[in-house]
């Protein structure tokens, strides 16, 4: 195992600050303004998307409402000599901004999949001890680069959907990033159907295959049972103990963010969980 520069790493953690708070957005605000609005119809962009962004890293890292975004942003407005939006304007277009994921580096890459739930409130569990008032849960599901920790691919569902069906979303999404050389899962995966599809995108599949499992000649789900007899070996050949790379992506993403969606819509949830993934990526890219 290298040695670690912990100098060079604590400046890494250090530098997270620096792009989280980064106002590189005001040396390119009239050109974007001029670009944004170009062939527009109607009303004129004010602010551009970069400062939307800007605002959203904000809002969802220090966990503020829009409201109390809207002092920061006279506050802000006073030191920097830009113009502050209210609070609606935020509101109405945080939602609509593009928060791809960056790209990746590596032509091929590792993957580790698995999901988490969020809850769709903060009230509690005295709360819903006390009111017997459940609001459930959202699942995301991640596909993380083991080396770079970044999530690649994301879904969003409620909390009936069973894993394995956005396995394949979550294998084809990584796909149009980069070549998925490895896909690495828990038993919550095991089925003849991902060991088929895995097979034919020619992925190499990482899964433990339950006890018990029927033996069906030349299938690959039954191949890789044949290997798992040597488990131990099994893990050490196919590298499985990466598979914590996804645990850690979690554990992160729910520290920063908190455990919870602000959103109440589906649909406002969603481009949430997208922003906060734009924002967990372009923090862990710091450290790559």
């Amino acid at each position: 195992m290298p040695k670690i520069n912990w100098k060079e790493y604590n400046e890494k953690l250090v530098k997270r600050g620096e792009i989280l708070f980064s106002t590189e957005f005001i040396e390119n605000w009239k050109r974007e303004l001029d670009s944004m609005n170009e062939r527009k119809r109607g009303h004129p962009y004010e602010y551009p998307n970069s400062f939307m962004q800007f605002l959203a890293s904000i809002r969802y890292y220090c966990h503020l409402d829009y409201r109390t975004l809207e002092g920061f942003c006279r506050s802000l407005s006073r030191i920097l000599d830009i113009p502050a939006p209210d609070h609606s304007t935020i509101h109405k277009r945080a939602p609509r901004l593009d928060f791809t994921p960056p790209a990746v580096n590596s032509e091929e890459i590792v993957i580790a999949v698995d999901s988490s739930g969020i809850k769709v409130h903060n009230r509690g569990e005295w709360m819903r001890e006390k009111y017997r008032r459940r609001r459930g849960w959202i699942k995301i599901h991640f596909a993380v680069d083991v080396e770079t920790k970044q999530v690649v691919a994301y879904e969003v569902t409620d909390e009936q959907v069973h894993d394995n069906k956005v396995f394949k979303d979550l294998v084809e999404k990584s796909e149009e990033r980069a070549k998925v050389r490895r896909v690495l899962a828990d038993k919550a995966y095991d089925s003849y159907e991902n060991f088929e599809f895995l097979q034919s995108r020619d992925i190499d599949p990482a899964i433990p295959v339950r006890k018990g499992a029927i033996d069906i000649l030349k299938h690959p789900r039954s191949e890789e049972a044949r290997k798992q007899k040597d488990f131990d070996g099994w893990k050490e050949e196919k590298k499985y103990g990466l598979r914590w790379a996804v645990e850690t992506a979690y554990s992160v993403f729910k520290r920063c963010f908190g455990e919870f969606v602000s959103a109440r819509k589906q649909d406002y949830m969603v481009k949430e969980i997208a922003a906060k993934v734009w924002i967990y990526n372009s923090l862990r890219a710091v450290l790559c």
